[in-house]
């Protein structure tokens, strides 16, 4: 797994990603399909994003969590590896 970073500016709004010390590029989970499976990517979600788009982000960009934000693109917290094991095992 890489290492990812997120810089939060004063209003709760990330300012900048990084992935294992670079630059990453923000990406939607909404967009995985259509990206590359190369390139430092960082995916990020909304309250609503089918889990099965979010593993896929996760197993694209071989990166955990998935950054969650609100309807107003503030940061509200992450969905990571256990998170998504203890949503399958409920099912």
């Amino acid at each position: 797994r890489k290492t990812t970073r997120f810089k939060i500016d004063e209003h709760g709004l990330v300012a900048a990603a990084e992935r294992d010390g670079k630059p990453a590029v923000w990406v939607s989970c909404a967009d995985v399909e259509r990206q590359p499976e190369e390139g430092a990517q960082v995916f990020w979600a909304n309250p609503g994003t089918p889990l099965k788009t979010v593993m896929l982000a996760m197993h694209r960009s071989q990166t955990a969590p998935v950054a969650l934000f609100d309807e107003g693109s503030r940061f509200v917290g992450a969905i990571g590896i256990r998170d998504v094991l203890s949503a399958v095992l409920r099912r």
